[in-house]
């Protein structure tokens, strides 16, 4: 038998991003959704997955842990 992680997900990315868009994005990573939300043309969802493709998530995560 086959173990699935349960962290796989299948993304589809529904839109294309610029270079612009992922530079802004990995520049204000530490921006509430919310705000992302208002400041990018795209859905909670979309900005979640971009965020997990560039590795910001992972990132926010291993920061998270060093200063605890």
């Amino acid at each position: 038998m086959t173990r699935l992680r349960k962290n796989m997900k299948a993304v589809t990315v529904i839109r294309q991003w610029t270079t612009e868009q992922d530079g802004y994005l990995i520049e204000h990573a530490d921006l509430a959704i919310s705000e992302l939300i208002q400041l990018l043309p795209y859905t909670e969802e979309e900005i979640k997955a971009r965020k997990k493709v560039l590795g910001l998530l992972k990132r926010e995560r291993q920061f998270r842990k060093i200063m605890t």
